[in-house]
């Protein structure tokens, strides 16, 4: 064997072992296509009744919203037909209003203030009891300053009530009672 033969064999050799060294990943792509094409075949066989399911959803979907559509047509008439009631009320009851309330409410103070002015009559009184009651206040009053003159001379407070030009109806915070 000559030196020309031995680089041949190498040769060739190098190039078997290439050609094994590709072949490895050459195989595994094709392992690789397979499986894709195993699975794009199975999700094809599952997409088509799947979709057969969405377009019959969208069809159903559809006609429901045609449905709501009419619905939504017949709420919007109820509602002005409402709106136009309420407006008709809100008139009838300012009309109302206008002729009969105000007349009757003027009619009420009327009375009532007719009532008031007969109670308050001399004649309403005519045993003299309201009289008496005043000055049976009147004379309770100017007791009870007195008997607080009486208190502060024993206690000796200064500057409260009964000072010079402080009034027997001065209560003892120095302001002045408010008339009953």
């Amino acid at each position: 064997m000559t030196l020309g033969q031995i680089a041949g064999l190498v040769a060739a050799l190098a190039c078997v072992g290439l050609v094994v060294f590709l072949a490895v990943p050459l195989l595994k792509l094709g392992r690789v296509l397979d499986e894709l094409r195993v699975t794009v075949r199975d999700l094809g066989q599952e997409t088509v009744p799947i979709l057969t399911e969405l377009q019959g959803t969208v069809r159903a979907t559809n006609e429901e919203l045609g449905k709501l559509s009419l619905v939504t047509a017949d709420v919007a008439k109820v509602s002005a037909n409402a709106s136009l009631v309420s407006d008709n009320a809100a008139q009838l009851s300012g009309i109302v209003n206008a002729t009969v309330a105000k007349p009757l409410v003027k009619t009420a103070a009327l009375g009532h203030g007719l009532r008031q002015a007969v109670r308050r009559s001399s004649t309403d009184d005519p045993d003299g009891r309201r009289s008496e009651r005043r000055a049976r206040r009147a004379r309770i009053k100017v007791a009870m300053a007195e008997r607080e003159a009486e208190l502060r001379a024993l206690t000796g407070e200064p500057g409260q009530p009964g000072r010079p030009g402080a009034g027997p109806d001065e209560r003892a915070s120095g302001r002045p009672s408010r008339e009953d």
